[in-house]
């Protein structure tokens, strides 16, 4: 089991079972108020990375054998809808449950089980903060396996989106 950090913004369901990666990124401050929850979340999936295509097309010839989901099928996003609602697709994910200020996105497999948190927290000086935060439980030995190989991609993916994002905030003040 991993520990969670105290400061962790996110409150997580026992129902997941045992967390055995979890990780936290931050963009402090946004000082644009009129920012949501879904623009931000839309703006973290929305964001192109050219190498993230062909990690998913050499992601599928590995998986394949091992009964991991391999065809992954990218439903539109339409970017005008400006709440979404449990059960809809943003990028590959189903959102899994939701409130004014946190979309958690859900997905599995007979393999591993992973949660995406999003929030939008109101800090103390007014300003807001976005979190972003993956969980993942291992149902067996090949998501473990599996998710071992995976997550030096998941970590560069992530950074490199809230990056990006910081960089798409900043210039739209």
């Amino acid at each position: 089991m991993m520990n969670i950090p105290a400061n962790y913004p996110f409150t997580i369901s026992p129902d997941f079972g045992e967390i055995h990666f979890a990780d936290l990124y931050s963009i402090p401050h946004i000082t644009n108020t009129c920012r949501t929850v879904d623009e931000l979340t839309i703006l973290f999936f929305s964001i192109n990375i050219p190498y993230v295509y062909w990690f998913v097309q050499f992601r599928k010839l590995l998986v394949k054998p091992f009964g991991l989901k391999a065809d992954i099928v990218k439903e539109q996003t339409p970017l005008y809808i400006r709440t979404y609602e449990v059960g809809q697709k943003i990028g590959y994910f189903t959102i899994a449950s939701r409130t004014d200020n946190e979309i958690v996105i859900e997905e599995y497999d007979k393999h591993l089980t992973f949660r995406i948190y999003n929030s939008l927290l109101t800090n103390e000086d007014g300003t807001m903060s976005f979190h972003n935060s993956t969980i993942v439980h291992y149902n067996n030995t090949l998501g473990r396996i599996y998710f071992f190989f995976v997550k030096p991609f998941h970590k560069l993916i992530v950074s490199t989106l809230i990056h990006k994002m910081i960089l798409q905030l900043h210039n739209s003040k």
